[in-house]
């Protein structure tokens, strides 16, 4: 494909931002969102061999390379960022859109899905940094507030991005194309004087994030390049996200298709492996990855996704009909303690039928609790019978129940066999003896394996 030929740019009016955009190919929209200093240009090679399959878009954020600084525009937030990409998708017509979000870029997709998930198809979230959620997130806040403070003046900004560039990536700022990286350097007076103030800010709401989060049915997958897993943005990715009912990723061979990074020897490491348990021993390409590998490797993030399957939607209530509690380990000095319960569960609506559930939470010594469990429904669905296992996460808070289940790939049985899909819950708790809800709601977005 001929990029100067196959390349359409333009630019979007939203509200009083000119917003410029690169799209390449046709079909399914696949869009990327640049982090902080990151512009369209970093994504245009993987974009331009993405076009081969799908629709894809570039974009350049509010003040950032060629979308224009709007005037009179010194400060902005992550909800207004947020609203610029969603101007973005309808205006194009994107929607519903795969979304690729990296760094500040994927706390706006964060902040998008949460607010207009009718706009999302996937979202994938690269390294977020929501410092806030890690023990010591206060201080790595502070040490990001320290730098956008130092970054005074042209030689200041600079010298001050660079150090920025090498505490977040590594050796592997020093890899980027010179061009690439002189163009984080032009865009990062925007970065430290308007966008990290509004980053700051957000970070004080991921509590009413993370609960929003948790009631939103479009799939995320969270991703973290493995030479970075002892980093800030790794952890995030691992322990807050995947604890909001996110599905956790790494890059094939470890790699990033955006930064070429180096990878890890896969060996016998599947892509759900944890923080930790990656092979010890990175080895470094000796050439960049092939267009070929780098479509592998991208939408690798999409395999668990039949982008191409007929989606329907189903509502079910859920009456919980036998429920068994069993301590596994009583509340310690923190008050904390863990229980597993064992419920039995009929179901009717859209899903007609009963489950068998096990679930081991996490309960606080003010009755709140974290449970993650897997179920076996019997029953059907749609006009069809058998069966399928899900695996459910959520929380309990203020008597309300909130969570999230996906359908464990190749558990259908029956007519239900090829059974793909996610669903999100609600309940809230009944003041019986039992302190179990009597009742709840569930909505389940489902396709079949084509």
């Amino acid at each position: 494909m001929s990029q100067a030929a196959d390349v359409q740019v333009g630019q979007v009016e939203v509200k009083g931002a000119r917003l410029h955009y690169e799209q390449r190919g046709a079909g399914l929209p696949v869009m990327f969102v640049p982090g902080g200093g990151v512009d369209s240009a970093h994504f245009a090679a993987v974009a331009q061999v993405l076009a081969d399959e799908f629709r894809t878009v570039t974009s350049d954020r509010r003040g950032n390379a060629r979308s224009p600084r709007p005037a009179g525009w010194t400060s902005t937030t992550v909800g207004e960022q947020a609203d610029d990409l969603a101007g973005l998708i309808d205006t194009l017509g994107l929607a519903p859109a795969v979304v690729w979000g990296s760094s500040l870029g994927g706390v706006v997709l964060l902040d998008v899905l949460v607010r207009r998930p009718e706009l999302l198809r996937l979202g994938v979230v690269h390294e977020p940094p929501l410092f806030t959620v890690l023990p010591d997130g206060d201080r790595m806040a502070a040490r990001l507030e320290a730098l956008a403070g130092a970054a005074t003046g042209p030689d200041n900004t600079r010298t001050t991005m660079c150090e920025h560039g090498h505490e977040v990536l590594g050796d592997v700022f020093d890899r980027l194309p010179p061009e690439l990286r002189e163009r984080i350097y032009t865009n990062a007076a925007v970065f430290f004087g308007v966008e990290v103030p509004g980053l700051i800010g957000y970070l004080h709401e991921i509590n009413t994030l993370t609960r929003r989060l948790g009631e939103v049915t479009v799939p995320v997958r969270v991703m973290a390049s493995a030479e970075g897993r002892d980093q800030a943005v790794h952890r995030v990715s691992h322990s807050w996200l995947t604890a909001s009912a996110c599905v956790w990723t790494r890059f094939p061979d470890g790699t990033c298709p955006i930064y070429h990074r180096a990878g890890a020897d896969r060996g016998d490491h599947p892509v759900h492996d944890p923080p930790g348990t990656l092979p010890p021993r990175v080895r470094r390409p000796s050439r960049r990855p092939s267009a070929s590998q780098t479509r592998k490797r991208t939408t690798s993030a999409m395999t668990d996704i039949d982008m191409t399957a007929q989606q329907y939607t189903s509502e079910s209530r859920v009456l919980v009909t036998g429920l068994d509690r069993r301590q596994v380990s009583p509340a310690d000095d923190s008050g904390v303690s863990l229980v597993s319960t064992r419920m039995e569960e009929q179901f009717t609506g859209g899903l007609v039928g009963h489950g068998i559930a096990e679930h081991l939470r996490v309960t606080g010594p003010d009755g709140s609790d974290t449970f993650t469990g897997v179920e076996r429904f019997t029953g059907g669905l749609g006009g069809r019978s058998g069966s399928f296992v899900l695996t459910a996460n959520g929380q309990t808070a203020g008597g309300v129940v909130r969570g999230v289940w996906h359908v464990v790939p190749g558990s259908g049985t029956g007519e239900l066999a090829g059974l793909r899909g996610h669903g999100v819950f609600t309940a809230v708790l009944t003041p019986n003896v039992d302190g179990h809800f009597a009742e709840a709601t569930d909505s389940f977005t489902y396709w079949f394996d084509t």
